[in-house]
């Protein structure tokens, strides 16, 4: 368990200047997928005339503000 994280070089058990336990990846952090890891994606996906749009779908981390998810 090793990498690179938002403090530079990581593994396991690292630890900060405090002795704190660095974790893997910031409590901030988000993530991105390729759609064609999708297995259910439109075939037509990258079709230059488009697909039919059945749904967007918002979503925030600060509910405070704003509800996590949001249907129009």
């Amino acid at each position: 368990d090793k990498g690179i994280n938002f403090a530079g070089n990581w593994w396991k058990g690292k630890t900060d200047k405090n002795g704190n336990i660095i974790p893997p990846s910031h409590p901030n952090a988000r993530f991105t997928a390729p759609i064609t890891s999708f297995k259910n994606v439109d075939l037509n996906y990258d079709n230059p005339k488009g697909v039919v749009v059945e749904g967007i779908i918002f979503g925030v981390k600060d509910f405070t503000t704003l509800v996590p998810i949001a249907e129009a």
